[in-house]
């Protein structure tokens, strides 16, 4: 069955490369230039670009771990404690049948 993955990762591979490219080629430029911000600048840009063309999953477990430190692991805790009122809902549906009957009329 084709998925599109493996076009997806040559279309990224690909891009990537020719982004690189051009960024390396600006580079000369600002060196001969002796323009040294753009040059570290376009550098940088390189590196990222590279990171996240040749270390897909890397960045995205980065990206994962930067938003968890952005929210404080609220959307985390926030589904644990869903979880647990969740549980506690089902355990008294199961103690008592008027609570079940109301849980599945949606007014509960």
């Amino acid at each position: 069955m084709f998925t599109g993955a493996d076009l997806k990762d040559w279309v990224i591979i690909v891009v990537g490369n020719l982004f690189i490219v051009v960024l390396v080629v600006r580079m000369f430029s600002h060196y001969a230039k002796r323009e040294w911000g753009e040059l570290l600048t376009n550098f940088l840009v390189a590196v990222f670009i590279a990171w996240i063309v040749y270390s897909t999953d890397t960045f995205i477990e980065f990206l994962k771990w930067a938003a968890n430190k952005v929210t404080g692991g609220e959307a985390q805790a926030a589904g644990q404690l869903l979880d647990g009122a969740h549980g506690a809902v089902l355990a008294a549906a199961d103690s008592a049948p008027q609570t079940l009957a109301l849980l599945s009329a949606g007014l509960i």
